[in-house]
């Protein structure tokens, strides 16, 4: 599909709705006071799990349905982690042969793709400086609005 990726409805009401299209209501958007991590999330993906999903609470932006999203990212991240670890100890991101041949350590193809993994799915949970700034000036104009309609 070509064209700018459609925004959730908690966006759009974030950034209220500056297209004015009717937004369609979220199936379940209620967020969620504790959400547990998979049980099969260990070491440091269960520890990045731990890191965000207070900040994710707060903001209001975890639910029950983002809970695979979220798992996704940790774990993405806990392999990007191990593989650059892996670089390091097998030499670097270019090794060589016997013969003096050189070639991409392939470990480096791993980080290549956990990172990109990592970053498709920071965006969609506003994790990215770009997508943090969006939420953010949508969030002062809406406090801004706020304080006008109280005060006038």
């Amino acid at each position: 599909m070509k064209g700018r990726k459609p925004k959730s409805s908690a966006v759009r009401r974030l950034e209220r709705n500056p297209g004015r299209r009717p937004i369609a209501m979220d199936l379940d958007v209620r967020p969620v006071e504790r959400l547990e991590a998979p049980r099969w999330l260990q070491g440091i993906a269960k520890r990045e799990w731990e890191r965000l999903a207070p900040e994710l609470r707060d903001a209001k932006l975890l639910t029950e349905r983002d809970r695979m999203a979220l798992a996704a990212y940790c774990q993405a991240s806990a392999r990007w982690v191990r593989a650059e670890e892996m670089i390091g100890r097998t030499g670097g991101p270019v090794l060589e042969t016997e013969k003096g041949y050189r070639y991409p350590n392939p470990w480096s193809a791993q980080a290549r793709k956990m990172a990109e993994l990592m970053l498709k799915t920071a965006m969609e949970f506003g994790f990215t400086p770009a997508s943090r700034t969006r939420v953010a000036r949508a969030q002062e104009a809406a406090t801004a609005d706020l304080i006008e309609r109280a005060l006038g």
